[in-house]
């Protein structure tokens, strides 16, 4: 609360699937840092629940993203305004 900063999560059940996410509530016109904390290719909740991986990308209010989720797994995302360093150097988020 007060603060410039989102967060999004996703579960899913034993199930893989994509979540689809729009950032439309967002500041129009200005760039985010996405950390993604994702689901590995290989991750699975009875095989291998510890893998996954973290991203940083950038976003904006028009950005969707896809979230892999692998059975029984999850996503989480941070989101905060980038500073013009990041925007010089983290790439835009791409959904493959």
């Amino acid at each position: 609360k007060g603060r410039d900063a989102w967060f999004v999560g996703a579960i899913a059940d034993e199930r893989a699937r994509t979540a689809e996410v729009g950032l439309d509530y967002l500041e129009p016109n200005r760039r985010y840092v996405a950390t993604l904390y994702l689901d590995a290719a290989d991750a699975h909740w009875e095989k291998n629940p510890m893998a996954y991986r973290i991203e940083r990308v950038l976003v904006d209010s028009r950005t969707r993203l896809a979230l892999a989720l692998a059975p029984g797994g999850g996503a989480a995302v941070s989101l905060r305004p980038a500073t013009d360093e990041e925007v010089r150097t983290l790439e835009p988020y791409s959904r493959g």
